[in-house]
């Protein structure tokens, strides 16, 4: 394998290529099945590490770094060997954060909005990461097919702690494939995939929250993959697809009416 196949490969499973390249990406996993097997390990791996790590990136940086970063030395005495450890010791933190977010991380916001806005940080990265890695699967997409949904909606809603429900599409031509039990932030979260006949696909991401809010929608696009997020009490979802954002939004707003009015119920 060539550096630039190496390299490709590093920036596909970080969601980092042009369509044109991933469309290229695709075309050697298709033709390599071990390859494409390495590459769903480390898709899966990411999967895993974001749910295990989310809460690390809302954490903030001790004070006594940012404070001895920032120190100046007193006149006539220089410590350049404490201030560059310290700057080092807050280069390591801030890469740490930097690399679990990745391209997966939700864009900046103004200051102001910050405190809202930061409340879903930890959606966006589990979801889309689930959502690349499973919607490119031919034959296994879903842990539980649709011809046990009866199954699949007790075992999941078990899991999670609520009663799940699986808004219905078809409308909008996306008809229900499956789903699957997914590592989350806070607990355990779980995939609901959807596909048109002609292979599009859509997936359904729901998580457990650390506390209950209420919020309006939040849209982000991740090299191709839209996303509408938003949360409802103690349980945060997304609706992801390769459409664009006009395309999916009343499809989301279909789905947030379904789940506000189960939970009417």
């Amino acid at each position: 394998m060539t550096d630039n196949m190496e390299d490709k490969l590093l920036r596909y499973v970080d969601g980092r290529l042009t369509p044109a390249e991933h469309a290229e990406v695709d075309a050697w996993l298709a033709a390599d099945p071990a390859l494409a097997q390495r590459v769903r390990a480390d898709l899966a791996d990411i999967v895993a590490l974001r749910g295990a790590t989310a809460h690390v990136l809302e954490e903030e940086i001790p004070q006594h770094l940012i404070a001895a970063a920032r120190a100046r030395p007193q006149a006539g005495r220089r410590f350049p060997m404490a201030i560059a450890a310290s700057a080092a010791m807050l280069a390591i933190g801030l890469g740490l954060g930097f690399t679990l977010a990745r391209e997966f991380a939700p864009p900046p916001v103004p200051a102001a909005a910050a405190p809202a806005d930061t409340v879903l940080a930890d959606i966006p990265p589990p979801a889309v990461a689930a959502h690349r890695l499973y919607v490119a699967e031919v034959r296994h997409p879903v842990e539980v097919p649709a011809s046990e949904e009866e199954h699949l909606v007790n075992w999941l809603s078990r899991r999670l702690g609520t009663k799940l429900i699986v808004p219905r599409l078809d409308t909008y031509g996306f008809t229900l494939v499956g789903g699957r039990l997914l590592p989350g932030g806070s607990g355990p979260a779980a995939q609901f995939m959807y596909e048109t006949r002609d292979g599009k696909r859509l997936t359904l991401y729901v998580c457990s929250e650390t506390e209950a809010r209420q919020t309006s929608f939040r849209f982000q696009e991740s090299n191709g993959v839209s996303m509408f997020y938003w949360q409802e009490g103690k349980f945060g979802y997304a609706l992801l697809s390769e459409s664009p954002r006009d395309t999916l939004l009343p499809v989301a707003k279909r789905v947030y009416a379904a789940l506000i009015e189960d939970r009417k119920d």
